[in-house]
């Protein structure tokens, strides 16, 4: 998902130094991530001509499928988290003694004469 996101973000910057700086990378790293995606993916996603960087008409349809993927995945992790908290959650509750149903049921015992 890492070039994936790199991809993103260099799609909407349209220059790889302001796009490296956002993705707290170098310059030639986010170069390496980008062209290992588009032997990944066996086509040119993007034209690179004296500086300017824009994209492909493949590069246009794999930026929209890649956002939704990468919504998709924020989605997943976000709904994962959730999950494993409420498991935690209700490990935690596990520990504790069964509460009566109705707090007037201890009420009895306690007032009971021997």
């Amino acid at each position: 998902m890492t070039r994936i996101r790199s991809f993103v973000c260099l799609a909407d910057e349209l220059h790889f130094g302001r796009a490296a700086k956002l993705l707290h990378i170098t310059q030639p790293a986010l170069s390496q991530q980008i062209a290992r995606l588009e032997k990944d993916v066996d086509t040119m996603l993007l034209h690179r001509d004296n500086r300017v960087v824009s994209l492909t008409s493949a590069g246009r349809v794999f930026l929209r499928g890649a956002r939704a993927a990468l919504r998709l995945m924020d989605e997943t992790t976000l709904a994962a988290r959730h999950s494993a908290s409420r498991e935690r959650s209700r490990r935690l509750c596990t520990a504790c003694p069964p509460w009566p149903d109705e707090p007037y049921d201890l009420l009895p015992p306690l007032t009971a004469r021997p």
